[in-house]
Parts: structure tokens; sequence; C-alpha cells
């Protein structure tokens, strides 16, 4: 089972609104859970990175979704996703994934992709990436309720990664809107932990 992948994840949001510092989210909110198999591996000396993975999210509690700054829509999500990679000369690598959002509530299902260009460098464990992500609602309405309107926005990031110790990796990101509709104006910052049990 070295091609496939067992994740979950459940994020601490910290999120305020700096119009109106009354509403904000401090807590835990949605669960990741998701399987993702590996067709071909760089690391297996295959020419290239490709993976197909299936993720689905659900509430871990009640909030309100109908505000900017709320962590999500607070109902369930199912993702088809899939990855490419590949790594280039002096330490160079480039990532995309291109992701179908199925949104088992109010909201329309979305299309997502990302783009990434980075540097790794595996005698320190240590990377360094730029990245472009977009997301676009298939469907919605120019007006009425948060979780009914069309919401589409842009982000720009980086991240930096590194692994401490052997299956234990740490990450620290950085993003912010670029472009948007019906979507509040973000700057996010991320900060991970993670641990591979294989």
């Amino acid at each position: 089972f070295d091609v496939v992948d067992v994740y979950g994840s459940l994020p601490y949001v910290l999120a305020r609104d700096e119009k109106n510092p009354l509403v904000n989210y401090t807590d835990f909110y949605d669960l990741y859970f998701g399987v993702k198999y590996g067709l071909l591996n760089e690391y297996r000396n295959d020419s290239m990175s490709l993976s197909f993975g299936l993720e689905g999210k659900v509430p871990v509690r009640d909030y309100n979704p109908n505000v900017y700054t709320a962590p999500g829509y607070n109902q369930e999500d199912i993702s088809l996703y899939a990855q490419v990679g590949k790594f280039l000369p002096f330490y160079q690598y480039v990532n995309a994934e291109v992701r179908y959002i199925f949104r088992l509530g109010n909201p329309p299902d979305q299309f997502y992709y990302l783009l990434e260009y980075g540097f790794y460098i595996p005698q320190v464990r240590l990377g360094i990436g730029l990245q472009y992500n977009n997301t676009n609602s298939l469907g919605g309405k120019d007006v009425g309720a948060y979780d009914e309107l069309e919401t589409d926005y842009s982000f720009l990031g980086y991240k930096i990664s590194f692994e401490p110790v052997n299956k234990v990796y740490v990450e620290f990101s950085h993003s912010w809107t670029v472009s948007k509709k019906h979507a509040p104006e973000f700057t996010n910052y991320g900060f991970h932990i993670g641990y591979i049990f294989n």
C-alpha cells in the first residue's frame, strides 16, 4: 500500500474582521479526511508524480456561515482532485492541482486549481514555494445570503516547509487575496505540523 495515502486534519482557525472586531472565529470548525492514490511517483523513479484523491469535509461544531469571516459554510463537502508534480534541475520543482468540490448544502459546487513553483533542498529537507490558487463557484446569485452568492476568489502566497526529524514536517504559509467576486478580502496565515505514519 505504498501508493495509497490516508490522511486527516482538523485546523484551528483564528479569524477576525478588521472592520468589525466583534466578529471573530477562534476554534476548531471543520474536519478534513481523505484518501490519495499515487499513480506515478518520482521517488519510485517515475518521470513525474501524479496522484488522484477523494476528500471529505464535515463540520465539528455549528457556526454562522453568513458572515465574511466564517471559516466555511457549516456543511459537508466532497472533493475529487488530481495532483501533478515534477522536480527540475537546481533543486527546483513545479506542482499543480485541480479539484471539483461537491457542495452538499446550499452553495453551488466549486472548481479549484493551484499552481506552485519552488525549491526543495533534500540535504536539509527544506522547501520554499510560491503559490497561486483560484476558486470559482459554478452558479450562485449576485444578490442574496452569503451562502447563496456566486463567490469567486484568487490568492497569491508562499509556503516554507521543513522536516526536523524523519516523518515529521512543519509548514508555515502566508497568502492574500488578489481578485474576488462577492467574497471578502483576506490575508491568511497558516501553521501546520504533520506526522507520516507509514
